[in-house]
C-alpha cells in the first residue's frame, strides 16, 4: 500500500510504500550538499544523480543527491527498514535536521 504522509501545515511530507512488515519511506530535502566520497553514480543525459547509502536503526537510509553541473543538492532521503512509519518518520527528520541545520 503507497500512501502520502502530510504534516501539520497539509504539506506532502513523505511517500510511505508498505510491504509487509518492511516500509520504504522516502523524505525530500533539497538541500545543497555535494555527494559524498563512494556514492554511486547515475548519469541521466547531462545531469548526474548519485545515491550514497548507510545502515539505520533496523534497515539502512538511501541519500540521493542531483548534480547539475552548476548545483549539487542533496534531494531526497529514504529509509528502508522495519520501523514502524512513525518511528522512521522521526527517524528521518533527525538525519535531515543533521544534514541542513534546519528545524
Amino acid at each position: 500500500m503507497i500512501r502520502i504522509y502530510k504534516d501539520e501545515a497539509g504539506e506532502n511530507k513523505a511517500r510511505i510504500i508498505e510491504l509487509g512488515d518492511l516500509r520504504m519511506i522516502s523524505v525530500d530535502v533539497f538541500a545543497e550538499a555535494p555527494p559524498p566520497q563512494g556514492a554511486e553514480l547515475l548519469a541521466v543525459g547531462k545531469y548526474k544523480l548519485y545515491i550514497a547509502a548507510e545502515e539505520a536503526p533496523e534497515g539502512k537510509l538511501e541519500y540521493v543527491y542531483y548534480d547539475n553541473g552548476v548545483k549539487q543538492q542533496l534531494i531526497s532521503i529514504r529509509y528502508i527498514g522495519r520501523l514502524s512509519a512513525d518511528e522512521a518518520l522521526a527517524y528521518l527528520g533527525e538525519v535531515a535536521r543533521r544534514i541542513t541545520g534546519r528545524r
